[in-house]
């Protein structure tokens, strides 16, 4: 109930720092900017807890947990070159990047059981950076496409608050569901947590569709 409330209260002071309706999504910039938050909900959410998974359930080490995030970094950057290509539309690649990121962090289940092995989580993990170098940088080219010079700042700073905000929500959800749980069920709490935190990209998927400004086709 207290999430909740958090969130709910959120939403006024959202509404003055984001694009006039992207609390209403209303189609083109407003939901450019809102994705942003998206993709945090679902990737940086899914991220804090999983070292704490694979120390806890895996018995690893500081060096060996580190390295699924490693890994990530370099698919972010490799999907992050395919993306400056410019090979494909800014809402292909977004939808893209959000159902990558969704598999790799409902895939991170697999390694809430301790008869699979811990490394399976670097592939998941390095599929799931590969979609945010996909999406991440495409939300901020199209919001400063569709920003008028003189508001581009403003919308550049827009993205910052989502992109914080999406990780602080992500990680209070799974925060919330280990607290519930216990850290002696850390297993169970997150084998709920992060198909829960998968369940933002599909929201992601279906709000591409509204990053065309109406009246216009996408690219």
């Amino acid at each position: 109930m207290l999430l909740l409330a958090g969130i709910a209260l959120l939403a006024w002071p959202l509404r003055l720092a984001l694009p006039t309706g992207s609390l209403r999504l209303r189609a083109g910039l407003p939901t450019v900017v809102l994705l942003r938050g998206v993709f945090s909900i679902a990737f940086f959410g899914a991220e804090a807890y999983l070292p704490l998974t694979l120390t806890r359930l895996h018995n690893g080490s500081a060096a060996t947990v580190g390295i699924p995030l490693s890994v990530a970094a370099v698919g972010w950057a490799t999907g992050s070159w395919w993306q400056s290509r410019g090979v494909t539309s800014g809402e292909r690649l977004m939808r893209r990047g959000f159902l990558l990121v969704g598999l790799g962090v409902a895939a991170l289940v697999a390694v809430t059981f301790t008869s699979v092995s811990m490394w399976v989580a670097a592939p998941l993990w390095a599929l799931a950076g590969f979609g945010m170098g996909l999406g991440y940088p495409t939300v901020s080219i199209l919001t400063l496409r569709l920003s008028p010079e003189a508001e581009q700042g403003a919308n550049s700073a827009a993205l910052q608050v989502c992109d914080v905000i999406g990780g602080i929500i992500g990680v209070a959800i799974a925060a919330t569901l280990v607290a519930a749980a216990g850290t002696a069920h850390l297993d169970v709490a997150m084998r709920i947590a992060d198909p829960l935190l998968a369940t933002a990209t599909l929201a992601g998927i279906a709000l591409t569709r509204r990053t065309t400004p109406a009246g216009l086709v996408s690219g």
